[in-house]
């Protein structure tokens, strides 16, 4: 039994999008006082980063619908599932100076119909917002969440008729066009702006997004998506596209249609200061892994903050993760060894009765 097809439409829901006001204690260098407002946050090398801190949260009705194909027959059996309930909270961090996003934290969870609960998390170091091709989740989670204007167009002025073609410097597979301004009754002068995936259109189906946006709001007013990807429809000429999706894309047509729209918004007490400089910033390279490390089944930690002893690590190992390997071995007959030298300085390995060592180098 396959999936032939499936189908998500939101038919109703709420959701915000916040940017946190950082504290002053969350400036780590005496000289960086003056972006008071931005956040710590540790990057993929355990690096502070003076950040933005941004929370989408969604709390949205889903109608799933779908068909299954049976035995080698022919025959599909259909199946729908409505008024099940998805809340998402996404957390993402993006550096003051680069605005490069160093750190995604995504917690999901879905409760059908029935009652049944799924939960799932995904925490993503410095990844493609805009989502590419083979990367199915990201694909489809850029047109579900509000897009942030000045991240995806950047200084671009949005005057009708112009269009990605006219930036030689665009280099995604999402394109656009502006269209005509108009006066709305909820949100008055907004501008009508088109995108799609280029790719997806030309092999797969589509992927269309339609937003309203108005002067001075960082996300667009009204966004509407339809999304179609059916593998069937791929081409001769769709080598790429195809052989990029075969791994992440079942068998069959994915249908999503959803709408999105500002309900109320409050703009913060200050300007985001992106671009600004800090002295806290990690250096090029700086307590990055050199790539001749050798390690077999833990990266070795190669930084040198030690604000705790060997006692506390290993209590908050067996307290926080106890189905790691450590722990388990730990667990199961293995042991701790501690050093003694004149510099304070370790590192954490152990030891399994089949595997004469493994842990950190």
């Amino acid at each position: 039994m396959s999936v032939r097809s499936f189908r998500a439409t939101v038919s109703g829901g709420t959701g915000s999008v916040t940017i946190r006001k950082g504290d002053a204690n969350e400036i780590f260098h005496p000289m960086d006082s003056e972006l008071e407002g931005t956040v710590m946050a540790l990057d993929a090398y355990g690096r502070q980063r003076l950040t933005v801190e941004q929370t989408l949260t969604h709390d949205l009705s889903v109608d799933l619908e779908g068909k299954v194909r049976s035995g080698e027959d022919c025959t599909s059996t259909g199946w729908i599932r409505e008024d099940n309930t998805l809340v998402s909270n996404a957390q993402s961090w993006r550096d003051i100076t680069t605005r490069s996003t160093i750190r995604t934290d995504t917690q999901l969870n879905l409760l059908d119909s029935d009652g049944s609960l799924t939960t799932a998390r995904a925490v993503v170091f410095g990844a493609d917002e805009l989502g590419s091709v083979g990367d199915l989740a990201s694909l489809l989670l850029f047109p579900m969440t509000p897009i942030e204007l000045h991240a995806f167009f950047g200084d671009t002025q949005l005057i009708k008729g112009q269009s990605s073609n006219d930036d030689i410097t665009w280099d995604s597979d999402w394109r656009w066009s502006v269209g005509n301004e108009m006066n709305t009754e909820n949100h008055g002068l907004v501008t009508q702006v088109s995108i799609f995936h280029y790719e997806i259109g030309r092999c797969l189906g589509h992927a269309q997004i339609d937003i309203l946006v108005k002067n001075g709001h960082p996300w667009p007013v009204k966004q509407d998506v339809d999304i179609v990807i059916d593998k069937t429809l791929e081409g001769p000429n769709c080598n790429f596209v195809g052989s990029s999706l075969n791994e992440v894309l079942p068998d069959g047509r994915i249908t999503i249609v959803a709408t999105i729209t500002e309900t109320s918004s409050n703009s913060g007490s200050q300007a985001t200061q992106w671009g600004s400089s800090y002295a806290g910033s990690p250096g090029s390279g700086e307590d990055v892994p050199g790539g001749q490390s050798q390690w077999g089944y833990a990266m070795p930690d190669q930084s040198d903050q030690r604000d705790f002893d060997l006692e506390a690590a290993v209590d908050c190992l067996m307290a926080n993760h106890s189905t790691t390997d450590a722990a388990v071995a730990l667990e199961t007959g293995g042991y701790v060894w501690q050093a003694a030298y004149s510099i304070d300085e370790w590192n954490l390995s152990w030891v399994r009765d089949d595997d004469p060592l493994v842990g950190l180098s």
